[in-house]
């Protein structure tokens, strides 16, 4: 197999912690954790902890690949999707990061068009544009901010849409709405393989997932 896939990793609570390459994914596979109250209760004798740990991580999705290691005649599955079975903290609110209004999360929504002209763009010739201005109260959220071509965020200036189609003639080609699951994962997981976030996607609309 000339790609291994990688493997989503959720957080218990469903929000996306990390990608991980093929090999850690499956010594996570083994891996086993002793709950916080077991683990801290002195009253409960070493050989009893070490019969009460559990699984860490349990398995949402599979490949259809296997892969051989050491021998040809030890075959494993290759886990898409996995889920910790006790909830960790995270550094950062991905919630929040991976809902912003960013560049690259409205090129993704928008496809990589500008939402007035039309015209193809990218991250470094695209530019975000405020439907409302923020000097005329919009705010600077995902359902308020479009990606715009530079020339048509210039003209556009602080004009509202009413004034600026009324003026030069350019119409809104959608409603800026919430990034969907798939476009979320195609922003934040840039880069992977095709084949890898169409089985992540199945996945999380099989078991009704949100990541964030």
């Amino acid at each position: 197999m000339s790609h291994i896939p990688s493997c989503l990793i959720l957080n218990a609570s469903n929000e996306f912690l990390c990608v991980r390459k093929w090999r850690k994914a499956m010594n996570l596979l083994h891996k086993t954790y002793l709950p916080e109250d077991i683990a801290n209760d002195p009253s409960i004798p070493k050989y009893v902890k070490d019969q009460r740990r559990r699984p860490k991580m349990e398995v949402l999705a599979w490949y259809d690949e296997t892969i051989g290691v050491r021998s040809a005649t030890v075959i494993h599955r290759i886990p898409a999707v996995m889920r910790l079975t006790y909830w960790t903290k995270t550094r950062k609110n991905l919630s929040n990061r991976l809902n912003a209004p960013s560049l690259r999360n409205v090129l993704v929504r928008d496809e990589f068009m500008c939402q007035y002209c039309g015209v193809h763009i990218g991250m470094r010739s695209g530019t975000r544009d405020h439907v409302i201005p923020r000097s005329k109260g919009g705010l600077d959220v995902i359902e308020n901010v479009v990606a715009a071509c530079k020339r048509c965020n210039s003209t556009k200036d602080n004009l509202s849409l009413r004034d600026f189609e009324e003026k030069f003639g350019f119409t809104l080609k959608k409603k800026p709405v919430p990034l969907s699951e798939e476009e979320k994962i195609m922003a934040a997981l840039k880069g992977f393989k095709a084949k890898e976030k169409t089985v992540w996607v199945k996945c999380l609309e099989e078991n009704n997932i949100e990541l964030w």
